[in-house]
């Protein structure tokens, strides 16, 4: 055989086998790629799950820390008011105890005044009716002494001057 015969009877031999071997290839290369795409699709499911997971753990940590945090808040905002319901009380006490106080000492003090009053009225009384009587007992010492022919008229008015003549009206 000729060389040009040999090199093609070779070629065509070779593109025989290549043929018969591509196909088997070929196939395990098919079945090579369906198995990694089965398996990144298997991953992916995993993965998506996982991180459904993931975020439904997240949710619950923060819903329990946001209740966590509502909690604490009203617990602080119960304890503020509180404290601030027992300063008003003591505020509020504070000054009612120092209006009665004040209260308690105006009424005595009123109590006072009219009893000062009331003695004084006593005591204007009492000063009339010794005016009265001092003025009786001036008019009959002035009648027992009496000179004949001297005129009522011509008795003194009243008390002397630069004294004052007491009335019941007067205070």
């Amino acid at each position: 055989m000729h060389e040009p015969e040999r090199d093609r009877d070779l070629e065509s031999l070779t593109a025989g086998a290549e043929e018969a071997a591509a196909s088997p290839l070929s196939e395990q290369v098919g079945r090579i790629v369906a198995a990694a795409e089965a398996s990144a699709a298997e991953i992916r499911r995993d993965m998506e799950a996982q991180t459904a997971r993931r975020v439904t753990e997240i949710e619950a940590e923060a819903r329990a820390d946001a209740s966590r945090i509502r909690a604490q808040a009203e617990a602080e905002a119960a304890d503020y008011l509180a404290r601030s319901r027992e300063g008003i009380d003591a505020f509020t006490e504070t000054r009612i105890r120092r209006l009665t106080e004040l209260s308690d000492s105006l009424s005595e003090h009123a109590e006072m005044v009219d009893r000062r009053f009331s003695g004084m009225e006593k005591v204007h009384r009492q000063l009339y009716d010794l005016i009265a009587s001092l003025g009786a007992a001036a008019e009959a010492v002035a009648r027992e002494a009496a000179v004949p022919g001297v005129p009522r008229e011509a008795w003194p008015a009243g008390p002397p001057a630069g004294s004052r003549r007491a009335t019941r009206g007067e205070g």
